[in-house]
């Protein structure tokens, strides 16, 4: 486990490699995730991928291009300080016509969906996500209602701090 500062603490962090777990189909029902840019932030714990795959599969089928989570020792690789312990993840924004498949999404351009960006953060929401960091294009506020400003997010949406409903039967 890490604390901020990736300073190691006491406790174990369990990690899954999400790229092990990249894509599903089954009719209109599935997803491909897969990471952008070099990075190599593959990690995420099981509250937090249970949590982002399960809302994949509420959505329907969809691409989501992610620059990833925590690095393969549990710690946030600078310059992020929130990705420690696999408990958060980036995503590109979804885009008009599938554009961010294949490009950057930035919320100031024409090519950001509004409202396919809003229902993925109402599902992540559902599946217990509770930290969401935005920006409205180079301005100090956040682009989605119900999520929080954060510097350097015009061109990703970050989440985190699953706190799903877990029932064991």
């Amino acid at each position: 486990m890490r604390k901020a500062g990736n300073e190691v603490i006491s406790g174990s962090c369990y990690l899954i490699d999400f790229t092990k777990h990249g894509s599903y189909r089954s009719g209109n029902i599935g997803y491909k995730w897969f990471m952008t840019g070099g990075n190599i932030r593959f990690y995420l714990n099981g509250i937090t991928m249970s949590g982002v795959l399960g809302t994949f599969m509420s959505l329907g089928y969809e691409e989501y291009p992610s620059s990833g989570g925590s690095l393969i020792d549990g710690s946030s690789q600078a310059p992020s300080v929130t990705h420690r312990n696999g408990e958060a993840c980036d995503f590109r924004y979804i885009g008009k016509n599938n554009a961010h498949r294949t490009n950057a999404i930035w919320t100031q351009n024409n090519d950001y969906d509004e409202q396919r960006n809003i229902t993925l953060v109402r599902e992540l929401r559902k599946f217990g996500f509770t930290v969401f960091y935005t920006q409205d294009g180079y301005n100090k506020k956040p682009k989605i209602s119900g999520t929080s400003y954060a510097k350097n997010h015009y061109h990703h949406l970050h989440i985190g701090a699953c706190l799903p409903k877990i029932e064991d039967i």
